[in-house]
C-alpha cells in the first residue's frame, strides 16, 4: 500500500482508542472478581478482542485454547487458567512461542502451579490450591507483565500474598498501573517497598459497576510526532491529563522536539513551536516506556536529531526486534520510493507512517495496525495522509 501526504487547512479532532493495557487488565479482573463489570470505551484492538473471546470460551467449559501472536493475551490467559485450576492447553503461533515466557512459567511453578511446555504451546494441570505458597517471587528483567499476571490472580488465592520483584525492572510503570486499577476497584494491594507488594484476599463480587477506559497514550504518541512533522496543531479528544500510563512520557519527547501541549477539559492540544531551535542530540530512556521507542527512533531520523537511547535492550522481545528492524528499514528512505516492511509489527507500521509526510512511501502490510489501533488509517487521513493501492 502506498502512502502520500497533502496539507490540509482544517484538521478535525483526533480520536484514539481506549487504552489496550487498561482494557486487558480489566478483562481479567472482570473474569475473576467482577462478573457484572461493564467496561466502557474498551479497546477494540485484536489483542483485547482475542483475550475477551478466550475468557468467554473459558466460561463455556472450553479447555483447549489458541493464541496466535498476543504476548499479553497469552500471559494473562495462562495465569487465569492456573488460578481457575482448569486442566487445559494453550497452543501458540510460531512467533509467540519463540518469545520469552520462562520468567512467568518459572514463577507459577515455584508458587505451586503445574505448567509445562509442549512443542506447540503449554499444558496447565490442576493442583491443590491450598498448597500454594504465599511468598511469591518473579524476575521482571525481561517483562513486567510476568508480575502483572501474578498480581491479577493473587487475591483469588484466599490468603495474604507477598509478591517480591527481582532482576533489573523494565516497564515497571505498567505494574503500578495494574495495582492502581485494582485499588480503584476495592482490591487491597499495597507496595510495601518498591520491590515488594502485599496483596489481600478478594472474593468474587456480585456488584454492578462501570469503568470507562481512558485513551491510549501509546496511540497518542504517533500524533505527537505527526503534529511536529506536519507543523499542524492537533486536538485529541478524551485524554486524561492525570493519567499514570507510562507512555504519557511522549509529551516529554514532544517538548524536546519543539511541541507545546495544553489540556482543555478532556482534550489534548498539540501545537508546534515556531522557530524552535532543534537539538542536535537527544537522550531518551525507554526502560519504563518501550513502546515509545519506535516512534521516537523514526522521529529523530526524520528531524535529523541523533537519538541516544538507553533502557532499550528489551525491544528485541516485542513483535519484532524493533531497534534492529528500524535500523535496517530506515536505510531505505534514501530511495526515490522507499518500500518498507512492517515485519508484522503494528508499532513499526504506525511509526514509519510519519515519513510519508516527507515523501511518498510504501508499506507491505497496513492491516497489522489492528493489533492495537484498528482506526489508525481513518484518523491519520484527517491530517492528509492518503492510502493508495498503486503509486499512480
Amino acid at each position: 500500500m502506498y502512502l502520500s501526504y497533502s496539507n490540509k487547512s482544517y484538521i478535525p479532532p483526533i480520536h484514539v482508542p481506549g487504552s489496550k493495557s487498561i482494557t486487558n487488565r480489566l478483562l481479567v479482573l472482570k473474569q475473576l472478581y467482577f462478573q457484572h463489570l461493564v467496561i466502557g470505551n474498551a479497546s477494540k484492538s485484536t489483542d483485547s478482542e482475542a483475550l475477551s473471546t478466550l475468557l468467554l470460551d473459558m466460561d463455556k467449559g472450553i479447555t483447549d485454547f489458541y493464541v496466535e501472536d498476543g504476548g499479553t493475551t497469552f500471559r494473562f490467559l495462562l495465569s487465569t487458567l492456573a488460578i481457575k485450576n482448569i486442566d487445559s492447553t494453550i497452543s501458540c503461533g510460531k512467533t509467540l512461542l519463540s518469545r520469552p515466557h520462562d520468567g512467568l512459567i518459572t514463577a507459577l511453578n515455584d508458587i505451586g502451579f503445574n505448567i509445562s511446555k509442549t512443542n506447540t504451546g503449554f499444558l496447565i494441570k490442576s493442583v491443590d490450591l491450598n498448597s500454594l505458597l504465599t511468598h511469591w517471587h518473579v524476575d521482571i528483567s525481561t517483562s513486567s507483565q510476568y508480575a502483572t499476571a501474578l498480581l491479577l490472580i493473587a487475591p483469588l488465592v484466599g490468603k495474604p500474598i507477598q509478591l517480591s520483584l527481582t532482576g533489573k525492572a523494565v516497564s515497571k510503570g505498567y505494574l503500578k498501573l495494574t495495582a492502581a486499577l485494582m485499588q480503584d476497584l476495592g482490591i487491597d494491594v499495597d507496595f510495601a517497598t518498591d520491590d515488594v507488594l502485599n496483596i489481600q484476599p478478594k472474593k468474587p463480587s456480585e456488584e454492578s459497576m462501570l469503568v470507562t477506559v481512558e485513551s491510549d497514550w501509546s496511540a497518542i504518541s504517533y500524533f505527537v510526532l505527526l503534529s511536529k512533522i506536519t507543523g499542524q496543531t492537533l486536538t485529541i479528544h478524551n485524554v486524561n491529563a492525570n493519567s499514570i500510563q507510562p507512555d504519557k512520557d511522549t509529551l516529554e519527547f514532544g517538548k524536546a522536539i519543539g511541541l507545546n501541549h495544553t489540556f482543555n477539559d478532556d482534550s489534548l492540544v498539540l501545537q508546534p513551536i515556531q522557530n524552535f531551535s532543534q537539538p542536535a542530540k537527544l537522550k531518551r530512556d525507554y526502560t519504563n516506556c518501550p513502546d515509545l521507542a519506535p516512534t521516537e527512533i523514526v522521529g529523530c531520523f526524520a528531524l535529523g536529531i541523533e537519538l541516544i537511547p538507553s533502557g532499550n535492550a528489551h525491544l528485541k522481545y516485542k513483535e519484532s526486534n524493533r531497534a534492529e528492524v528500524l535500523s535496517l528499514e530506515l536505510l531505505k528512505f534514501k530511495n526515490q520510493l522507499p518500500s518498507f516492511k512492517t515485519h508484522q509489527d503494528h508499532r513499526i507500521a504506525m511509526s514509519l507512517t510519519a515519513l510519508s509526510v516527507i515523501k511518498p512511501i510504501e508499506l507491505d502490510n497496513i492491516e497489522v495496525v489492528s493489533k492495537s489501533f484498528p482506526d489508525f488509517w481513518q484518523e491519520v487521513s484527517k491530517l492528509g495522509i492518503h492510502l493508495k493501492l498503486n503509486n499512480d
